[in-house]
């Protein structure tokens, strides 16, 4: 598999460990340096860590359905390294942007249900 290819999928993967890393180890009281933060998730500490779990969980989910898609485009694409490397970086970097505005308002409507 060409270097490229190799280099989105190790992004990926990192991508993929820190939500994981935000599941196992939510920072325990509000901050200003890591975690979910919005209004409604600094509200109070109930919050604070729902969101952090809740969040977390829903791009735990995103990444590796867009891994899967990078895969499947690397493979059934046919055209030269180049060209493939073009289209896959800036699909995967809207369908990230996509999928965390989508689990941004999942975890700020369930938040919004618990207040």
């Amino acid at each position: 598999m060409p270097k490229e290819f190799i280099d989105i999928i190790l992004i990926d993967l990192f991508i993929i460990a820190v939500p994981l890393l935000l599941y196992f180890f939510p920072p325990k009281n509000i901050n200003s340096f890591y975690g979910y933060r919005t209004t409604r998730s600094t509200n109070n500490i109930e919050n604070w860590r729902f969101s952090q779990r809740y969040f977390s969980k829903q791009w735990m989910l995103l990444a590796p359905v867009i891994l899967v898609v990078q895969v499947l485009l690397i493979y059934f694409t046919d055209h030269d390294l180049k060209s493939k490397s073009s289209m896959i970086l800036p699909i995967s970097m809207a369908l990230y942007f996509v999928g965390s505005f989508v689990c941004i308002l999942r975890t700020e409507q369930k938040l919004k249900k618990l207040m």
